[in-house]
């Protein structure tokens, strides 16, 4: 088992490098911030997997899912001028 406290430095790091990464490849960085996100989730014990009763989704995973379902639906090579705001943003 490791140190709750390493993972988020790890994560942090990640993230820091992705949010970095995602300014000059919004595509590639949102991909890898939602591998990053999953990885995180199931680390720490969350099912991804659609429950039948809303209320049983902790909040965390239901808004994974939801910005997941996003990202999957926003061809961003296509159409680059649709990149969400916050994603460009500083």
């Amino acid at each position: 088992m490791t140190e709750p406290g390493l993972d988020l430095h790890e994560w942090q790091t990640r993230w820091s490098e992705l949010d970095e990464a995602a300014h000059d490849s919004p595509a590639e960085a949102v991909e890898e911030m939602d591998r990053l996100l999953e990885e995180m989730l199931l680390e720490r014990g969350h099912s991804l997997e659609p429950v039948l009763v809303e209320l049983e989704e902790p909040e965390a995973v239901a808004q994974f899912r939801a910005a997941r379902d996003c990202r999957l639906h926003l061809d961003v090579t296509a159409c680059p001028n649709r990149v969400p705001r916050w994603l460009t943003a500083r």
